[in-house]
């Protein structure tokens, strides 16, 4: 997305995701390049004493209108050419009404593409990239040195901000602490996991990913989607856990029970208690009546026991 901007014009990015009105290529009318084209100029190329380099200077970098004196004079307003309003109702798609159009050269640029493809049907994002952007790349070269071009969209492209550069950002950033934690403990609340998604945007730069207006795909949209699913999901998996685990400590403790049930009946825990006690007692306790008879005495709590779990 505006692969020249530097500065100022990172504007766009987030301009043109959050206000544009998404149009597909799926319309009937076909995009007139041309009329796209002098449309954004009629916003942009308003300053032809500075030749090549005036679209850079009105709606590319604050750095062209000051790389030399002539330059550094350029101010908008008063009777610049280009920023007299046209008449209330004027349609025409090859030009702009010009009293709404900011100042600042980014948030110009992205203004004047928003307007010019509402005013001209089929047009997309897609049509300005191809057309406008070499447009304004080369009057950012004309306006600027070798150097100083490099220089200014050095940071751009080292700083420039992928879908899947940022789906990892983000889960890294969602999984901190003081986000939503690994298994999401702070995030299994719906507000709670957008406040911290909004804020990993910005902690991230990931908030300059920008809606393909072509097939009106959103990216951060689409990972904030993954991320929710990935709560969701492990959120299922742990209550799908709890419930095979509670039902598995149901399932023994029946065992246990039955088992408990069939071995009061057949007599085999009040006989098991006996011999035991009477092992206590002596070696001979089986043969001796009154020894053997103090053994079923403490065995007693056997048959209450039992008389309970029936």
């Amino acid at each position: 997305m505006m692969k020249f901007v530097p500065n100022g014009l990172c504007f766009i990015i987030v301009a043109m995701c959050l206000c544009a009105v998404p149009l597909a290529r799926a319309q009937s009318a076909a995009c007139s390049v041309q009329n796209l084209v002098r449309c954004i100029d009629s916003a942009c190329d308003t300053a032809s004493e500075y030749g090549m380099a005036a679209r850079c200077v009105v709606c590319g970098t604050t750095a062209a209108a000051t790389q030399n004196n002539l330059l550094e004079q350029y101010r908008f307003g008063g009777g610049v050419r280009g920023l007299t309003p046209l008449s209330v109702g004027y349609t025409s798609s090859a030009v702009l009404d010009m009293r709404g159009a900011p100042t600042d050269p980014g948030k110009r640029y992205a203004w004047a593409a928003e307007e010019c493809m509402k005013k001209n049907s089929g047009c997309t994002i897609d049509d300005v990239e191809k057309n406008y952007d070499k447009l304004m790349e080369q009057s950012c070269r004309a306006a600027l040195s070798e150097k100083e071009y490099e220089a200014a969209f050095a940071e751009l492209r080292r700083n420039r901000k992928t879908e899947s550069g940022c789906r990892s950002d983000l889960m890294n950033c969602m999984a901190r602490d003081n986000r939503c934690g690994a298994n999401f403990a702070s995030c299994e609340a719906e507000a709670e996991f957008d406040r911290n998604f909004s804020a990993c945007t910005i902690d991230t730069d990931c908030g300059s990913l920008t809606r393909d207006f072509a097939t009106n795909r959103d990216p951060l949209a689409v990972i904030k989607s993954e991320i929710r699913s990935s709560r969701d999901s492990y959120f299922a998996s742990r209550a799908a856990q709890l419930k095979d685990l509670i039902a598995a400590h149901q399932s023994a403790r029946d065992r246990k029970v039955a088992a408990v049930r069939e071995d009061c009946a057949s007599g085999v825990l009040k006989d098991t208690c006996v011999a035991n006690m009477c092992g206590l007692i002596s070696s001979d306790c089986m043969d001796v009546p009154a020894r053997r008879a103090l053994a079923f005495t403490v065995c007693a709590y056997v048959d209450v026991a039992c008389g309970r779990i029936k």
